[in-house]
């Protein structure tokens, strides 16, 4: 199938989705396509280890999507997408480079789009008849088979009946407006002319470092060797004194709650920048000549002795981070904590495999943007709302302003179980008025999460009295 084509097409299907839409199911429903759509036209991607990893990825997020949307979910999925589609057709592409990458290729499209180009227009070798038979082959009789299938599904089901039955079609200002963004989304996922132009430099970078590819840097070879054990050898001093430091005040120092959120939050940022200079300079000494020489035995002892002190001042924290949430309950902010520090932990475990095995620094790269993007679809994919609610319930000193806050979308469930004997609560009715808000979109805009909520179950919010008047509430 032409580019031409798979633009067009899914340019209409992306404005039937839409169009006078909120984002839910349909953002699952448009991925599913566009997956089919990949494999359709590079079925031998499937072949590859990284375009395997990533479409497991995606299809997670789709369906993880369908349960409950926001924001970031929104992000990961779109960016999964178009990462499933550089894989595809691009073998060697990196994906430390796709942020780049997409931004250029959203930037070059407003050009591509005014330019000809063969791969977006047919052949004009192709005759009548070629034209004719490729129509029918790629658009006629898979239209006539899809809508005769549809017909037949939405007799046998009542959701896909009230979908149609309640589907209005107008074409207005709103509707040229998704078409226009549609065009340009496709247009952007299928051109892929960045992609091509990119990868020329990338197939030149190189994880294995070659004794005969050394530079001659700026210092002679023993005096940079020197220079970075002086430097090490007083690195470690210095961090092993500053554990020890850390050890009494967290463990052996009274602790001060009304502080510790501060506290922590300071010592986590200051951990991950020395994290990351820490790094930095490993890099840096073991960017070239010293992976070969002779006499590298004792600076790399030293590099290993600070990696391992590195990794206990990670675990000390998270044990610390660990106490704080036992004593103040959990929160979104303190759950990232330990995601940074886990991220920490596979950076410094990166970084001396980077040393044993004598890898530049694109390895390192490389290694950890994969480390990034799985660990945000664990970020993004579990109901961590419905969790920190469930277990902050169950402390005595539970923040339910916080619970009952924007910050917190999906939790709804827990807190009208919680609330349920008490339903003049204000809390209560924002978390009985949200679940009713959703229960009454479109099918193509819900989220189930909020479908399998029964709210039979529960008492209707009492309204507000104020004196003599009544206010009214959204559930009457």
């Amino acid at each position: 199938m032409k580019k031409s084509a798979l633009i067009l097409v899914t340019t209409l299907i992306f404005t039937l989705l839409f169009y006078n839409e909120s984002v839910g199911i349909n953002l699952s429903i448009f991925g599913c396509i566009l997956i089919g759509f990949v494999l359709f036209k590079f079925p031998e991607a499937l072949k590859r280890t990284h375009f395997k990893i990533v479409l497991g990825s995606t299809v997670l997020l789709l369906l993880s999507n369908v349960w409950l949307f926001g924001p970031e979910m929104f992000l990961m999925c779109f960016v999964s997408l178009c990462l499933l589609r550089a894989f595809a057709q691009y073998p060697s592409f990196k994906l430390f480079i796709a942020p780049f990458v997409f931004l250029l290729q959203g930037l070059a499209t407003f050009i591509r789009v005014s330019m000809p180009m063969q791969t977006l227009t047919f052949k004009s070798t192709t005759n009548k008849d070629t034209l004719f038979r490729n129509t029918v082959a790629y658009i006629a009789l898979p239209f006539l088979f899809i809508i005769g299938f549809v017909f037949i599904y939405v007799l046998n089901s009542n959701i896909l009946s009230s979908l149609f039955s309640n589907f209005k079609f107008t074409i207005d200002g709103t509707f040229f407006l998704i078409a226009l963004l549609g065009f340009y989304l496709m247009f952007s996922f299928w051109d892929g002319w960045i992609y091509s132009s990119i990868l020329f430099f990338v197939r030149k970078l190189n994880y294995n470092l070659s004794e005969k590819n050394t530079s001659i840097g700026f210092l002679p070879e023993d005096l940079e060797l020197k220079s970075g054990q002086i430097t090490l050898l007083f690195l470690n001093i210095i961090l092993f004194v500053f554990v020890g430091i850390y050890v009494y005040e967290q463990f052996f120092l009274p602790t001060d709650f009304s502080n510790l959120s501060i506290h922590t939050h300071q010592r986590v940022n200051s951990l991950i920048i020395s994290i990351v200079m820490a790094v930095v300079v490993l890099l840096y000494f073991f960017r070239d000549r010293i992976n070969f020489t002779q006499k590298n035995q004792f600076i790399k002892k030293l590099a290993f002795v600070w990696m391992g002190l590195n990794a206990l001042l990670i675990v000390i924290t998270a044990l610390k981070t660990i106490d704080y949430i036992t004593h103040l309950g959990l929160t979104q902010m303190r759950l990232g904590v330990l995601w940074f520090l886990l991220l920490c932990v596979l950076g410094l475990i990166f970084t001396c495999i980077k040393i044993v095995k004598v890898k530049t620094s694109f390895y390192l790269i490389d290694k950890m943007s994969w480390a990034v993007y799985l660990g945000l679809i664990v970020v993004v994919v579990p109901n961590w709302s419905s969790f920190i609610t469930s277990y902050n319930l169950q402390k005595t000193n539970t923040d339910l302003t916080y619970l009952s806050s924007y910050s917190l979308s999906y939790n709804q469930k827990q807190l009208l179980n919680y609330y349920k004997n008490n339903p003049e609560n204000f809390e209560y009715k924002m978390a009985y008025n949200k679940v009713l808000e959703k229960q009454q979109l479109n099918f193509l805009s819900k989220e189930l999460y909020y479908e399998s909520i029964n709210l039979n179950q529960y008492p209707k919010p009492i309204p507000t009295v104020y004196s003599d008047k009544v206010i009214p509430d959204f559930a009457d």
